[in-house]
């Protein structure tokens, strides 16, 4: 019985310290380029974006703040039906 009882609790423990290890001060940093294109020209602008949270597990840290790499295209009509803009956002971003 007290066998088992000390089992128990060290798998306690070693659960405890491995999820507590796991959290911890999660940082972002997104490079975002935007650019725009049309028959007048291209136009790009570039900014970064940092996000620090506390106590956060790295998969769970990336998928809520959409910290990686993705590209977002989206095409307008602009005035007349014959001027259309392609607006293309490309996020480049690292979990530090």
């Amino acid at each position: 019985m007290r066998k088992n009882m000390k089992k128990i609790i060290l798998i306690a423990i070693v659960a405890v310290a491995v999820t507590v290890a796991c959290r911890k001060e999660r940082t972002c940093d997104c490079t975002i380029t935007n650019t725009a294109v049309s028959s007048a020209g291209t136009a790009t602008t570039s900014k970064t974006v940092k996000t620090t949270i506390d106590k956060q597990k790295k998969k769970e840290f990336r998928e809520i703040n959409q910290c990686y790499d993705y590209t977002a295209v989206q095409t307008k009509s602009v005035g007349t039906a014959t001027n259309m803009v392609t607006y293309t956002d490309d996020y480049k971003c690292e979990v530090k």
